[in-house]
């Protein structure tokens, strides 16, 4: 079974901190139960089961404690995409489907007669495929 990019633990949604470092082309740190995301100029401080977090110096409270589950360490995606990365963030917990936008969008939709350089932020998705369920729903 693949290590999931993204996990739901009581109404929280979390991500693979290894997995957020790729997405934003950032830097994590490990060191025991302590992890520290460092994305552009921000730096995140997070200690598996603490429900507060310091975010470039500032302390503040986590929707969920960060946790370790398959080797890997989970951290609210919220806090990761809105707080450290400054991205905007939406979840679908029908489909399953985290939607991370990225870079800056335009003020105005673009026409059909736009610039061919215009174009829409960049965007991943992680969505569930549905298998190896365990007790936490499963986002990949």
């Amino acid at each position: 079974s693949t290590t999931p990019d993204a996990l739901e633990r009581d109404g929280v949604v979390y991500i693979d901190v290894a997995r957020a470092t790729r997405i934003f082309d950032g830097l994590v740190t490990y060191s025991g139960d302590s992890v520290r995301l460092s994305i552009q100029h921000s730096v995140g401080d997070f200690r598996i089961g603490r429900p507060v977090a310091r975010l470039s110096g500032v302390t503040v409270k986590l929707p969920g404690p960060p946790f370790r589950e398959y080797r890997t360490i989970y951290v609210p995606i919220s806090t990761v995409v809105v707080r450290l990365a400054g991205a905007r963030l939406h979840l679908d917990p029908q489909t399953h489907v985290a939607q991370i936008l990225v870079g800056t969008r335009p003020a105005t939709p673009p026409r059909a007669s736009a610039s061919p350089l215009a174009s829409p932020s960049p965007q991943v998705s992680l969505s569930d495929d549905g298998s190896g369920l365990h007790s936490d729903r499963r986002w990949c």
